[in-house]
């Protein structure tokens, strides 16, 4: 299995999801990682992988734990839309491939 693959496989164990993870998704807006989840994660991922996240600032890409109000959760669960998490830089799985093929975090905004 190469990095990709396990990475992937690594990602979709974490959260679950009932669909393959591909390179493509983003952790946030495709694979509802957010908040301390996503701090998990990244922590999870550092220590299989041995990635140094050290400048990886988890509110930024994650949002709050606390970042949801309860009527945005109801509408989203009621009108069965994700909810609007703005603000953030979501992420995409293959950001996290090249972390781990590099060692280290090192992402830039386009």
């Amino acid at each position: 299995m190469n990095s990709t693959q396990d990475v992937c496989k690594f990602i979709q164990s974490y959260t679950g999801v009932g669909f393959e993870v591909l390179p493509q998704h983003y952790l946030s807006k495709d694979l509802g990682v957010f908040g301390d989840d996503g701090a998990e994660l990244i922590e999870g991922l550092a220590e299989e992988y041995g990635v140094d996240f050290s400048t990886f600032d988890a509110k930024k890409h994650f949002g709050q734990e606390d970042f949801l109000g309860i009527g945005e959760i109801l509408r989203s669960l009621f009108s069965l839309r994700k909810p609007d998490f703005g603000g953030q830089d979501d992420i995409q799985v293959k950001d996290i491939e090249n972390a781990v093929e590099r060692g280290r975090w090192d992402f830039k905004v386009a």
